[in-house]
């Protein structure tokens, strides 16, 4: 019996040892290639002050995350400099080793094979992959929140607890809460969950070492307050809809059918065994699922009453536990290392297949916006020579990867200027450039530059990123519309004004609208990835700034509009110009308008011109346009 425990022992040992370096290997891999994103840049960015104090003031006070990965940053790089794999170092070890700490976890709370489980999951998984790979308080907050509760077990479950563990609690605490706000959150759940988990003896010890934790958190407070005071992310981000937790499942299961089926029978089967547990079973159990649900509760109701905070990575910080108790049931069934092993092998090689081809992780990583704009602007500039560069993003992401990878190019950036489509539109036209690269446009003036250079003739779409080379001179055009339609009586769009001329519509102070036509969608739109634009060439007869091109999602049954959006002759046109053409469009992501594919199903696109104040002008070449969109932008998400 001792030699078979023994041997069972060493086998655990040498799957975890196994479990360990692939993890390594996954985090390692292509390290060198995955270049800085959006977010890693904006920390980077808030690094360059000669002091401490200015550090805080300008690179933490404005951000709405807490400080301490700020902090590390600063003096991390001070150390080793700005190269992206040796800054990401930290982050990728922390990911590694939590790996182990959910297997540690794992074997006091459940069992060695719920610890197993748990840790092949936590290797292989996307989500955390992509949290070792970015220097972004997630991957640092995992790693934080398990080592507190590793400290609590150490310091109040154990036969023999120490006093050094409770202190490391406290300290773990406070830690905590400086990581991120989600990570805090995750502390104070924890810190009241444990209660079930302590000895009515330790009760007053208990409370006296989390007192030292919050004292510890203390002087961050204030910064707490004021970031508090911002509310949320809701500019951009959309509320959460009512199938939130069943997509982080998907997402959870690299979006394989398979995989979700597997660990939804892996939950079932928790639910069932959990009966069968004794009181510190049932407790643990207990604890790993409110640590995922009350933060999650907590970021839906904010997220639905408040303001929008709610996205995947909010979750992370719980996410272990889910797995832990996904798996809790393998502490009640007697399985045969070989069939244990067996699956566990199926699940691993799933998980990575998934990841490498399925969901091309390694591919997304490596190509990120930044460093992709700057090393395609520089060298299809050369190819197509023109002075006319757009990359509308912040300065010194861009300027940074310029110095970095020696590229010497001249561009333009609009981003966080009061710049109307009109004004972009007037910089566009100007000068005699053949060519026009822009990177980072919005929708709308994507499709309004076709107007001056109607030919696409490159484009690179990725995670989180759109680059296009437009030319005046004809080529063969890489971003053909996929269905469109021209408005016309002979189209079934109602016309209520007259036409001047062949093509040509009037409208006048007759009506408040014309050129109407209500669509069903749901033949058109197979995917939500795709663009949907609806542009025009107007002519006023008069000064006018009160008319609008109008884009509506409707009920088939009537009442309040989806969605509603409106060029504005304001925003887009030179209302002084009574002479020439001009351009007006609306271009939006399908998922945007849309989004859940039931809205699709059960709503019709409307679009029309709104002749408020009852001007006159002319319209010709309406259309509505449906193009091929971007299949990688928010991928990893």
């Amino acid at each position: 019996m001792i030699a078979a425990n023994k041997s069972a022992l060493k086998s655990s040992q040498l799957i975890l040892f196994g479990i360990l370096i692939l993890a390594a290997i996954l985090r390692l891999l292509n390290i060198g290639n995955v270049a800085y994103m959006h977010d890693e840049l904006s920390a980077l960015s808030r690094l360059d002050f000669n002091s401490f104090s200015e550090l805080i003031e300008k690179g933490i006070k404005p951000d709405a995350h807490p400080p301490l990965v700020q902090v590390a940053l600063y003096y991390w790089v001070k150390l080793v400099g700005w190269n992206e794999w040796i800054v990401k170092m930290p982050f990728v070890l922390m990911g590694i080793c939590s790996v182990y700490f959910v297997y540690w976890i794992g074997c006091k709370w459940f069992s060695k094979n719920a610890g197993i489980a748990a840790a092949a999951f936590m290797a292989c998984s996307e989500q955390a992959l992509q949290y070792s790979h970015i220097i972004r308080p997630y991957g640092s907050g995992v790693f934080l929140c398990l080592l507190l509760v590793i400290f609590f077990i150490k310091g109040f479950e154990s036969k023999n607890p120490s006093i050094i563990y409770r202190i490391l609690f406290s300290i773990l605490l406070a830690l905590c809460g400086l990581n991120h706000h989600f990570s805090l959150v995750f502390a104070g759940v924890f810190g009241l969950l444990a209660l079930l988990l302590i000895e009515k003896k330790d009760f007053l010890k208990y409370t006296l070492f989390c007192f030292l934790g919050a004292l510890l958190y203390l002087p961050n407070l204030p910064l707490f307050l004021k970031q508090m005071s911002y509310g949320g992310v809701g500019e951009w981000l959309a509320k959460p809809e009512v199938d939130f937790i069943y997509n982080y499942f998907n997402y959870l299961s690299h979006y394989n059918v398979v995989l979700l089926g597997f660990f939804a029978l892996c939950l079932l089967c928790s639910a069932i065994y959990s009966l069968k547990g004794d009181a510190a079973f049932k407790k643990h159990l207990i604890v790993c699922i409110i640590l995922f649900i009350a933060p999650f509760l907590l970021a839906y109701i904010y997220s639905i009453k408040v303001n929008a905070i709610l996205q995947f990575s909010t979750l992370y910080f719980s996410a272990p536990f889910l797995i832990l108790g996904i798996f809790s049931f393998l502490n009640f069934i007697k399985i045969k290392p070989l069939y244990f092993n067996s699956v566990l092998l199926i699940l691993v090689l799933v998980m990575i297949s998934t990841l490498v081809y399925t969901r091309n992780y390694y591919g997304l990583m490596a190509n990120q916006p930044m460093e992709r704009y700057t090393k395609l602007s520089f060298d299809y500039s050369k190819k197509y020579p023109t002075n006319k560069i757009l990359i509308n993003t912040e300065n010194w992401f861009i300027d940074f990867y310029k110095k970095k990878n020696n590229l010497p190019f001249a561009y333009e950036s609009f981003y966080d200027k009061d710049v109307k489509e009109k004004d972009f539109l007037n910089w566009l036209k100007k000068g005699n450039e053949t060519y026009f690269i822009g990177a980072n446009l919005p929708e709308n003036w994507t499709i309004l530059a076709t107007y001056y250079f109607p030919y696409i003739i490159k484009k690179e779409f990725g995670f989180t990123y759109e680059w296009f080379l437009f030319s005046k001179k004809p080529f063969k055009n890489e971003f053909e519309p996929i269905f469109s339609e021209t408005a016309s009586k002979e189209n079934k769009w109602e016309v209520k004004g007259i036409e001047s001329e062949k093509g040509v519509n009037e409208i006048n102070s007759t009506f408040e609208s014309d050129l109407v036509k209500t669509f069903d969608v749901s033949e058109l739109i197979k995917n939500r990835n795709y663009y949907l634009a609806i542009t025009a060439e107007i002519k006023l007869k008069e000064k006018t700034e009160d008319a609008f091109l109008i884009q509506s999602i409707e009920p088939i049954i009537g009442g309040e509009p989806y969605d509603w959006r409106a060029a504005a002759f304001r925003e887009q046109v030179d209302c002084n110009d009574t002479l020439n053409w001009q351009p007006i469009g609306l271009m939006n992501r399908v998922i945007i308008l849309y989004p859940s594919y039931n809205l699709i199903k059960n709503s019709r696109l409307k679009t029309y011109f709104w002749n408020s104040k009852k001007a006159n002008f002319l319209v010709r070449n309406l259309k509505l346009r449906i193009y091929q969109g971007n299949e990688e932008v928010y991928k990893l998400y």
